[in-house]
């Protein structure tokens, strides 16, 4: 995988709302008198020793430090007043000096003023050490504490450092006279510097010696590291002692009169420089608004939505604008009202259902198309619940995708939506199969332009995968859909159905085969009763549906297929139930019965009768028996009847058939009678009968039977009845099976065999044979023809009998009927991405119906993950109505407001609902007006439905904007509204579900100095980066930090003539844990509101960052009694905060274009109290590549840079919620590895695919 980073400047990380004031525009930046209470009574100490003090005799006497010097207060604003950063400089100083010095002489001169500097430290500590003994010795108990700091210091750590510095200084011979010598130092410092009165000797370094350079190295070290010692603690005495001087003010009360006097004077002095000091501000206000005319920017009002509830009495109402609604009273008491924007034509439609349906085209399932194919289809029948099917929310939290969303990787207590069924059907009488094992074949035949579609498709996978198309094509479909019929007591699923490729790819025709087991049960005509209302129809009902789970979703290839004619061919083998009867009566089938009675004689016949046949136009009928009793003779009937004489053979034995319509048989005429043999002669035996007998090639145009679709079930024959029975009639021998015959001939052998005269007797005949049939059967083929662009099949009335419906994910809609074609496609029309149903109940158009969206951002984890941008191609939302089963597109004057900026925002879209507007319709819930919003584009970029209810109307705060500050910042919460100011009878109640928006307060003198100053170096007009970034800031609040990104510095990421704005908005509290995006409309507001601003020539684009995630992998082992889930919980939750403090810490800049240090992450993770080990430590940062996403692994990767570097100026890295940390059993280094397919599921986040989007 490709490693590669950016290599240029990306560590910009733009500006945010906090950093645009200035510093020098503050009037307390720099004040006319800065001087504290403490500088004041430091300097007063100062200056008084400068001040000669003269004695009686008007002779000078010292200073008047003492007067001062002795007090507490006094001395520790002495201390105060140090000047560190003085120290710090002149340090610095003299650390230049020696580095640049040419000669040995000069870095000496400049390693002695550095002794010196730390020898002036030592004697500042010692000077106020032994002040404070003096000072506690005169009024005890004063100075203990600031005392004890100062011995503490000087006992553990300066009195060391001293003697250290002294054996140095000795070596080096730089005091060896003066006041740091060390014999002065000795008798002036006080004993506590040293706890032993031993003093090394030393050499003093020759300047002409060669090694002098390197012992000044050394001891520059050494000298550097002394004054490092003495400075932290000089910082912390200076850092303490205004707590101690903030006691001895306001805790003392033992100050002489004289200095209690001068304090209250230094206090009530700090009154005048207050004064003194706003002359900044004075003179800032004149220039901006007296010479600039400048003002403040004022306050804008807060909104609110509200919804209302008409009294039931009440139809509609008409609410005026301006009425004043009741939002409770403030912490004073005084009432907070708010005033509708507009008026309102209230009534009491309200939204009874709500659907959604994702058309999913997920880039991660494929079967080698080049296009962006849909790969299913999710529907939402309740999509308000918690599960799309009606269960309720959980703590009434109510939260749904607007236009659904992707399933594909969501658990399945995750999901709000289930598998929408998506196909067509038909009702067609043909369908009736009640037994036997059934086949159904559809020959469909389309437009030939409409198949372009499919051809296209089919042709590109078998180029791209080396496939015949009819291998292609047997790929895509195999499995994918599934076939379903209408029985009596449900659904009966086919038992296979297959989707035959075309014989030949010029003519637009293919074919569908399914098998329906003789064990199903039988296919009967609709019965809403048990099936549902879907189907107006009581023929039998055919779905062909589109499987949604572990195959090719080949909705993409059919769905512009448009239909000319279908030919329907169905096969039935095996019917056994039929209805028997003949000159006796009623037959039972189930048992061998005498077909032709106990005496059949020329003319006996059997009666078959099966109403389905007679519904249909056969193409082919079999009837086949089995024999139960055939004389055992290996001569068949022949040898049987020998003794008969009558010359009998098995194929004299004939029947007819005929069949019943209209009250008679036919065929009438004898001469087209068709006779068929009774028996069949067995294969073993040429003599013998066989025990089955099938009449096949029956002749079916002798019958004249005309399908009747209509034709009632008829279960016995009578003499009124009309059809539905075919008889089967003995028409040769003429003696039949000489039942007549054989009385006589039986009396004649046996008196011929009685007579004693008869030498030879004569052999009985047989009894007359009566055939017996074991079990019937019938086989048949039909078929029908339904031409959708013509006349479709008709019935014995003259009428199409045939029906075409579309099965949408709600309902069904008839799109072939009476012979004439409604919508001739063979599926119904999604081209949208997703789409989102309102039904409306209690609405009686035409009238108006406002409707409320509270939305809420869509987070989802990683669809978010590259970035929305304002260069990406929008979503399109198209409000439609439905008219009879079709949509109609809202007009532009039909959508009289819409405040959502098309599902960007929480807002209320107001429709004007024609009076064409229907509630019958079928393809969904009847008795309801429903609206329809289609969105083309990315539906995972829109976001989640919090509420929606109608009858609603925006307000705006009617408050007094004296009181505007405190309001504004706090806003109004949920539910304060909850009546009218003036109640009114046709108004039961008003619900205020959500918080007031928008709003704020007006400026305080910070924003407006920043403001005037931005306005005065940009002048309004955006030319510079710095321009850009300031522009936006202060023109949207809600905005937090800009990053204004040129293409100098950045010519891989920005084109010449370019500017790239990142924006990420501010974090709510609500929202933290989320990443920091703006919403489409924010992104086309700022863009807009900068064109008009900037050059022509100049192309401005708006995005959000893109988080780049890190996934950090690695053993370790916990501390001992640590509980592993806990901290590994815990750890995950820590890496969080550590590199993006900004996630749950709440507002914090981001850097854009950032990077992380590999080390620091893992000594950080190294530090934790509860980690114990950590090995094997290796960092995955993901990041966009083309359309899918790249990976760099810190494990493989060959460069040197410490760092995990953002790809891009506009990338923000951020760890992943859960890394693939596990735990360790023992103590073990191992070497970081490769991240492999097991710890790289990372929540579905990689697609590293390019398709095409296949053009409508």
């Amino acid at each position: 995988m490709s490693t590669k980073k950016n290599k240029s400047s990306l560590s910009w990380n733009g500006v945010t709302q906090s950093q645009r004031l200035l510093k020098a525009l503050i009037p307390e930046y720099i004040k006319v008198d800065e001087r504290s209470t403490s500088d004041l009574l430091a300097f007063s100490a100062k200056y008084a020793e400068m001040v000669q003090f003269y004695d009686q005799t008007n002779s000078p006497a010292g200073d008047w430090s003492r007067f001062l010097r002795n007090d507490l207060s006094v001395f520790l604003a002495s201390i105060i007043a140090t000047d560190l950063k003085k120290i710090e400089q002149e340090h610095a100083k003299y650390i230049t000096e020696l580095e640049n010095a040419a000669r040995t002489a000069g870095r000496l001169e400049a390693l002695k003023a550095l002794y010196t500097q730390v020898f002036d430290m030592a004697k500042q500590f010692n000077d106020w050490y032994v002040h404070a003994l003096k000072m506690n010795t005169l009024q005890p108990g004063d100075t203990d504490e600031l005392e004890n700091e100062l011995e503490n210091a000087i006992k553990q750590q300066l009195s060391s450092n001293l003697l250290e510095l002294l054996e140095q200084d000795r070596f080096l011979e730089f005091h060896q006279t003066g006041p740091y010598s060390p014999n002065e130092i000795e008798e002036h410092f006080h004993s506590i510097w040293f706890p032993s009165k031993k003093l090394l000797s030393a050499r003093a370094i020759e300047v002409e010696d060669p090694r002098a350079n390197f012992k000044i190295q050394d001891y520059t070290k050494k000298i550097r590291l002394q004054f490092r010692t003495f400075y932290s603690v000089l910082s912390y005495i200076v850092q303490e002692a205004p707590k101690y001087l903030e006691k001895s003010l306001k805790e003392k009360d033992d100050h002489r009169p004289d200095l209690a006097l001068f304090i209250a004077f230094v206090k009530l002095f700090k009154h005048n420089q207050d004064h003194l000091n706003t002359l900044t501000e004075k003179h800032l206000d004149f220039y901006y608004y007296d010479v600039l005319k400048m003002q403040e920017r004022g306050l804008q009002p807060d909104q609110v939505n509200v919804y209302f509830n008409l009294a039931k009495h009440i139809d509609s109402f008409f609410l005026p604008a301006g009425t004043l609604l009741d939002a409770g009273v403030d912490e004073d008491g005084k009432p907070i009202r708010y005033k509708t924007d507009y008026g309102i034509e209230l009534n009491q439609a309200k939204v009874d259902a709500v659907k959604t349906l994702f058309v999913s085209k997920n880039p991660k399932i494929g079967i080698g198309s080049s296009y962006r194919l849909i790969t299913n289809m999710y529907a939402a029948p309740v999509a308000n619940s918690r599960d799309g099917l009606g269960k309720r929310f959980i703590n009434n939290e109510e939260e749904w995708p607007a236009f659904g969303e992707e399933l594909l990787e969501k658990a399945s207590d995750e999901r709000q939506m289930v598998y929408a069924e998506v196909g067509w059907a038909m009702a067609a009488p043909i369908l009736e199969m009640e037994e036997g094992h059934r086949s159904i074949k559809l020959r469909m035949r389309f437009d030939k332009s409409s198949m372009y579609t499919l051809n296209l498709l089919i042709k590109d996978i078998s180029r791209n995968q080396g496939l015949s198309k009819e291998d292609a094509f047997s790929k895509v479909f195999k499995n994918s859909l599934k076939l379903v019929l209408s029985g009596e007591e449900g659904w009966i699923e086919a038992k296979s159905c297959e989707l035959l490729p075309p014989e030949n790819w010029n003519i637009p025709e293919f074919s569908l085969l399914a098998t329906v087991s003789a064990n199903a049960p039988a296919i009967v005509g609709y019965n809403a009763d048990v099936l549902g209302p879907d189907f107006d129809t009581s023929l039998p009902v055919m779905k062909v549906l589109h499987q949604n789970e572990n195959v090719t979703y080949s909705y993409s290839f059919l769905k512009e297929l448009s239909l000319e004619r279908i030919n329907i061919d169905v096969e039935v083998k095996g019917i056994k139930r039929l209805n028997l009867s003949n000159e006796y009566g009623q037959l039972e089938g189930s048992i061998p019965f005498q077909a032709f009675g106990p005496t059949p004689k020329l003319g006996s016949y059997l009666l078959i009768g099966k109403t389905e046949l007679f519904k249909k136009e056969l193409t082919n009928l079999k009837i086949n028996i089995n024999w139960h009793n055939l004389p055992d003779n290996t001569k068949g009937l022949r040898g049987y009847y020998r003794e008969y004489g009558l010359g009998i053979r098995n194929e004299d034995y004939r029947i007819k058939l005929s069949a019943l319509r209209e009250g008679e048989f036919f065929p009438e005429n004898k001469n087209n009678v068709k006779e068929y043999f009774l028996f069949e002669q067995d294969e073993d035996n040429v003599h013998g009968i066989s025990n089955a007998t099938c009449l096949d090639n029956i002749d079916l145009k002798l019958f004249g039977l005309e399908p009747q679709a209509n034709l009632k079930q008829i279960d016995t024959y009578t003499s009124e009845t009309q059809t539905g029975y075919f008889r089967m009639e003995l028409t040769n021998p003429p003696s039949a099976f000489a039942h007549d015959e054989f009385p006589n001939l039986y009396a004649d052998v046996a008196a011929h065999n009685a007579d004693p005269k008869t030498k030879e007797k004569k052999k009985l005949p047989n009894q007359p044979f009566t055939p017996v049939i074991r079990n019937m059967s019938i086989d048949y083929t039909a078929t029908a023809q339904v031409n959708i662009m013509s006349i479709g099949t008709v019935n014995s009335s003259g009428g199409v009998v045939e029906e075409l419906f579309h099965i949408h994910p709600f309902g069904v809609m008839r799109n072939f009927s009476q012979g004439r074609p409604i919508k001739p496609t063979l599926l119904p029309a999604y081209d949208e991405d997703a789409y989102l149903f309102l039904g409306i109940k209690d609405f009686n158009p035409p009238a108006t119906l406002s409707i409320y969206f509270e939305l809420k951002e869509n987070q989802d984890y990683f669809s978010m993950m590259k970035g929305r941008s304002s260069e990406a191609k929008q979503a399109e939302i198209v409000w439609s109505f439905l008219v009879n089963d079709e949509w109609k597109e809202f007009s532009q004057t039909q959508i009289l407001n819409d405040t959502t900026n098309f599902f960007n925002n929480s807002g209320i879209i107001t429709f004007d609902i024609p009076r064409d507007i229907s509630d019958n319709n079928t393809i969904f819930d009847k008795g309801k007006f429903w609206l329809r919003a289609s969105l083309r584009g990315d539906a995972s970029r829109m976001p989640t439905v919090l509420h929606l209810s109608t009858q609603a109307i925006s307000a705006t705060w009617a408050g007094n904007p004296e009181e505007e500050v405190k309001h504004l910042e706090e806003k109004l919460a949920a539910n304060k509204i909850k009546n009218l100011a003036s109640p009114l009878v046709q108004i039961r109640s008003v619900q205020q579900p959500f918080g007031s928006f928008e709003g704020r307060p007006g400026e305080n003198k910070k924003e407006f100095y920043t403001r005037s100053s931005e306005r005065l170096r940009h002048k309004g007009r955006a030319v510079s980066a710095w321009d850009y970034e300031r522009l936006v800031l202060d023109q949207f609040p809600d905005i937090f930090q800009v990053k204004c990104v040129t293409h100098i510095g950045n010519e891989a990421f920005v084109e010449k003539g370019q500017v790239v704005l990142v924006v990420v908005p501010r974090i709510k509290a609500s929202h933290q844990g989320r990443l920091p995006m703006v919403n489409n409309a924010t992104l086309e507001a700022i863009r807009d509101y900068l064109i008009p601003l900037a050059s022509p020539f100049v192309e401005i684009k708006l995005r959000n960052p893109i988080y780049e995630r890190v996934k950090v992998a690695g053993g370790l082992r916990f501390q001992k009694g640590m509980n592993n889930g806990t901290f590994l919980k815990k750890l995950n939750k820590d890496i969080m905060d550590f590199v993006c403090p900004w996630m749950y810490g709440g507002q914090r800049e981001l850097e854009l274009g950032g990077t992380i240090a590999k080390d620091v992450l893992l000594s950080f993770i190294e530090k934790r109290e509860y980690v114990d080990f950590v090995t094997k430590f290796s960092a995955v940062q993901v990041f966009p590549s083309g359309e899918g996403f790249d990976v760099g692994d810190t494990a493989i990767d060959t460069s040197s840079s410490p760092l995990l570097k953002a790809t891009t100026p506009w990338s923000v890295l951020i760890p992943f919620e859960k890394n693939p940390l596990y735990l360790l059993d023992e103590v073990a280094f191992q070497s970081p590895a490769k991240a492999g397919l097991d710890n790289m599921m990372l929540d579905g986040d990689f697609v590293m695919t390019e398709e095409r989007e296949l053009d409508d």
